[in-house]
């Protein structure tokens, strides 16, 4: 079950890098309210991705991380496994937290990050087997000069290999297969 939770942390930090990446060439780019380019938010979504994964060794419900050039994120988690003896049943939960002042780099300098991300999952087994894995990711992240929000799912079948991802993120459009 530990295992499985650090797995879904994981995952979870992955799901806002995937997201970006998703988005990279599109031209929409960030919110007018922001001077982060395209590249920068990539960067700065794999550094915070970075950060909130330090957290996945943590076996309580509480996040308190620092940052590792300064600031932390801290928030909560709550996980409920309706999962029986022989494996079989599903596990969901949500993880919200906080970048609090965490400086990320951006490739060239450090930006000082901050916003509110809710994560929330459900994962199903089959004889301890993964057989779906769902992830919403929403909030907002807010940077020096800039902010931008996102809203998306991500949708992963380890039996096919691969999953989707839908939504928007820093006033990009996502819909992409993974």
């Amino acid at each position: 079950m530990k295992h499985l939770a650090r797995r879904t942390l994981a995952l979870l930090s992955a799901a806002g890098v995937l997201a970006v990446s998703a988005c990279s060439d599109s031209s929409t780019g960030p919110t007018p309210n922001s001077t982060m380019t395209q590249q920068e938010a990539l960067a700065v979504a794999s550094g915070i991705a970075t950060e909130i994964g330090k957290a996945s060794s943590a076996s309580t419900t509480s996040v308190n991380v620092a940052c590792t050039n300064g600031g932390k994120i801290s928030g909560s988690a709550n996980v409920t496994s309706n999962v029986n003896s022989a494996g079989t049943g599903s596990i969901t939960g949500s993880l919200t937290v906080t970048p609090e002042a965490c400086k990320v780099s951006n490739g060239t300098k450090l930006i000082t990050v901050g916003g509110q991300l809710t994560f929330d999952f459900s994962v199903t087994l089959n004889q301890n087997a993964l057989v779906s894995e769902v992830v919403h990711g929403k909030g907002n992240l807010t940077w020096d000069d800039g902010n931008c929000n996102i809203d998306y799912t991500v949708t992963v079948s380890p039996t096919t290999g691969h999953g989707s991802i839908s939504g928007t993120f820093c006033g990009a459009t996502l819909n992409a297969t993974v």
